[in-house]
């Protein structure tokens, strides 16, 4: 599990920014406008004293008064989305396990994958769940595939499933 650093007091943070929870905006007070760079991972990080951080964890640590110990997790998967409705704390693997589709996925649906199984093609639904456990079946239809993977996502991430 990745560490998790506190670069900062919460005080500093407040000297620093005003966060508005409300539209997840978050504005340095030295020049009083919206700050935040938009990275590679969809995230908006922002730069102070020589150190990057997610506006997210920023957001959080200014309205809870402390950094999380764990990942912020954004619940519709937007990382620049940083209204604290859409934020919640999440482990590691949850926060995995609230992943976008991937762009390389063909038949677009999350854990659903074409692949020979014996002498035909089947269907492949592949669910992650918590210490590298996979739930791993195959059918011959892609409906049943679908309807399989969806319900054991649900029933694996409870909270943290995403469909697609």
């Amino acid at each position: 599990m990745k560490k998790i650093r506190h670069l900062h007091d919460v005080s500093r943070l407040r000297e620093l920014f005003e966060y508005n929870s409300v539209t997840g905006v978050l504005i340095r007070r030295s020049t009083g406008k919206p700050c935040g760079t938009l990275v590679s991972t969809g995230h908006l990080t922002v730069w102070f004293d020589g150190h990057g951080v997610g506006v997210h964890r920023v957001g959080w640590a200014i309205e809870h008064g402390e950094y999380p110990a764990v990942e912020v997790d954004h619940i519709n998967g937007d990382g620049a989305d940083n209204r604290l409705c859409n934020l919640r704390l999440a482990t590691s693997a949850q926060n995995n396990q609230n992943r976008r589709l991937s762009t390389r996925n063909k038949s677009g649906i999350k854990g659903v994958f074409r692949v020979k199984w014996g002498k035909r093609k089947a269907w492949r639904v592949s669910v992650g769940h918590s210490q590298g456990q996979y739930y791993i079946t195959h059918f011959e239809c892609f409906g049943k595939a679908v309807k399989h993977a969806n319900e054991t996502r649900t029933k694996l991430h409870q909270e943290f499933a995403r469909a697609a």
